[in-house]
């Protein structure tokens, strides 16, 4: 955690149905792109009250990344 200790967790809605869809399109693309400009994909979580919701997380060395 030292390397990123700026995190930022990021809250989506999804379309009804559509959650998995787009949990696989994120993991698929963007923490390649993460990568590329200095920052870590840390997590996802799927949430359990709203099966619409969907968190994730990731990592910065700095706040201006």
């Amino acid at each position: 955690m030292s390397t990123f200790p700026v995190i930022e967790f990021r809250r989506y809605t999804t379309v009804a149905g559509k959650r998995d869809q787009f949990v696989r399109y994120f993991e698929t693309l963007f923490p390649e792109a993460f990568q590329q400009l200095g920052a870590m994909a840390l997590g996802q979580f799927a949430e359990r009250d709203n099966e619409n919701g969907f968190i994730w997380m990731r990592g910065f060395q700095t706040y201006e990344d």
